[in-house]
């Protein structure tokens, strides 16, 4: 993997010898997907391939208006947070040029969502690391249920005494009474 200026200094480089003045231009037509690993407290934790410019019609993914993934991107197609995330310490992990070097760097999505700190949500390189660590605290501590990091739609057991008792799918944000409603009443 090299970058386009390289690549074009060393296209320069093998031409000179043939040509006075070389002068290469190269243009990506269209890029390859990125892959990343998020692991942690999400749903689906795995490696991902994200592209961009592009919706995922099955699961409704799109990436950010840039068309570059961000870390929010790869939350999403990783099926959203568990209740256990810490969304304090959320660590991106990131290769180098340099053989062997990596570049890590701490999240806190807390301050993404409460303060719109658009800096917790960076862009994703090809090879990113992202870990989602376990919360010493539980979710329904912050007020973050709503926000685009938790799936729309959660499992729940409703028992006792109801017409239809069971698993029943609602929405993330679906009451006590609400889901009793849905299961009969």
């Amino acid at each position: 993997n090299i970058s386009i200026p390289k690549a074009n200094l060393i296209i320069e480089r093998v031409y000179s010898s043939e040509l006075i003045r070389p002068d290469v231009l190269i243009k990506l037509r269209q890029p390859r997907p990125i892959r990343v690993v998020i692991l942690g407290e999400v749903k689906n934790p795995g490696l991902y391939s994200l592209l961009y410019n592009t919706i995922n019609q099955s699961s409704g993914f799109e990436v950010s208006e840039l068309g570059i993934p961000t870390l929010i991107d790869a939350i999403q197609k990783a099926g959203g947070i568990t209740d256990e995330a810490d969304l304090k310490s959320v660590s991106l992990k990131r290769k180098l040029e340099e053989e062997g070097y990596f570049k890590k760097a701490k999240i806190n999505l807390l301050s993404l969502l409460k303060e719109g700190d658009l800096s917790q949500n960076p862009y994703l390189y090809d090879g990113d690391f992202i870990n989602i660590e376990t919360s010493k605290v539980k979710m329904e501590d912050f007020d973050i249920i709503s926000s685009n990091l938790t799936p729309k739609m959660i499992a729940i057991n409703v028992i006792g005494q109801v017409p239809n008792p069971g698993k029943q799918i609602v929405s993330s944000n679906t009451t006590l009474s609400q889901a009793v409603l849905q299961a009969g009443g």
